[in-house]
């Protein structure tokens, strides 16, 4: 899970992510907090952390559920 969480801050600008879930699970719940996220529909900001990924979800990862924010959402929906 460290590498992916790496890859997407990596990728992002600013951003911070939260992956759950247990290790050896082939589902996880991601979620990514940037204000790259800024004025982006949802399904953009998903679609750009899935293309991060993709090369993850061909053996190792087989569902990701995602949550994307901004900071500002992420303190409001806290």
């Amino acid at each position: 899970m460290e590498k992916w969480i790496q890859e997407i801050e990596n990728a992002i600008v600013d951003s911070r992510v939260i992956m759950e879930g247990q290790e050896g699970s082939c589902s996880r719940i991601c979620t990514v907090i940037s204000d790259t996220f800024t004025d982006m529909p949802l399904l953009k900001r998903h679609r750009m952390v899935k293309n991060i990924l993709k090369k993850h979800f061909a053996e190792e990862l087989h569902a990701l559920s995602l949550q994307t924010y901004t900071e500002e959402e992420y303190t409001n929906a806290r």
